[in-house]
């Protein structure tokens, strides 16, 4: 019989550390209007041309977006 170790509490917060990169922030339309001040129709907009593709569908089966390439594509129209 082997006896497996609890993992010490440091270690967890390392596996966290490595997780946190990974993790995505999704938005709607209507929430990238609402948080980050990007209208839902630039947004939409871009999906339609292409440049912008949904990663997921909310609960009623809306496109969700990442909120980095959000904000990307946002950077790229004020600069413009």
């Amino acid at each position: 019989m082997t006896l497996a170790l609890a993992p010490h509490w440091d270690d967890l917060d390392d596996q966290a550390d490595d997780l946190e990169p990974r993790v995505r922030h999704l938005f709607s339309a209507a929430e990238a209007e609402r948080v980050l001040g990007i209208k839902a129709g630039t947004v939409r907009q871009w999906a339609h041309r292409g440049q912008l593709h949904p990663v997921g569908l909310d609960e009623r089966d809306r496109p969700l977006y990442d909120r980095e390439h959000l904000q990307r594509l946002e950077g790229r129209s004020t600069s413009s």
